[in-house]
């Protein structure tokens, strides 16, 4: 699976990844419509983990330099709308649940689940949320990854503050959530084994 976003191609191993693009799926353009924000993409790690993608990426050449920089600046509002897109798709994924309970062919697979081959079904985009919904009920764990790509011209040390700083603060107000924070970059990739990112510019 191959996803483009903010000039960054995500090439995901199809053997070991679902993966939607959360900020384009249909569920998400009716729940935005009632003010939810949300997450770049929505993944299912091995059948076993879920997790959150978020990327921004301030690499991309911008005519007014001081843009690259506004990361810095507003740290705090920053870290603030990060948290606003996590807690909203958390409360996405409830809802659509709720949605997917009201259903009566979904009712009837939660009956027999047990007797229909996944094979069947595993393409299935209702699947998938259904998965997700699963896996939370286990409480498991939750994975963010922040894709955070900075513009060449800020310095190293600059560099390592702030991602100590946001990744400090967000931890922080992640693990309220049972999410853990994972900040990675093309040269500190996450999940480097299944994924490929390139710049696409």
């Amino acid at each position: 699976m191959t996803f483009q976003e903010s000039d960054l191609q995500f090439q995901f191993s199809d053997t070991d990844w679902q993966v939607k693009k959360y900020d384009t799926h249909r569920f998400f353009k009716t729940l935005s419509g009632a003010g939810l924000k949300g997450i770049d993409f929505l993944g299912i790690f091995q059948d076993k983990q879920v997790v959150l993608w978020e990327v921004k990426n301030y690499h991309t050449n911008q005519t007014n330099k001081s843009q690259n920089y506004l990361i810095v600046e507003n740290t705090a509002v920053f870290i603030e709308t990060i948290m606003a897109k996590v807690i909203d798709t958390l409360t996405a994924m409830r809802v659509i649940q709720q949605y997917l309970r009201r259903q009566w062919w979904y009712r009837f697979y939660d009956s027999y689940a047990s007797f229909i081959p996944t094979f069947f079904i595993q393409h299935k985009d209702w699947f998938f949320w259904h998965q997700i919904q699963e896996k939370r009920n286990k409480e498991t764990t939750i994975i963010f990854v922040l894709w955070l790509e900075i513009a060449a011209n800020f310095d190293a040390k600059s560099w390592k503050t702030l991602t100590t700083t946001i990744q400090q603060e967000l931890s922080k107000r992640l693990k309220e959530y049972n999410i853990e924070l994972v900040v990675s970059t093309i040269n500190s990739p996450s999940f480097n084994s299944t994924l490929q990112v390139t710049k696409t510019r």
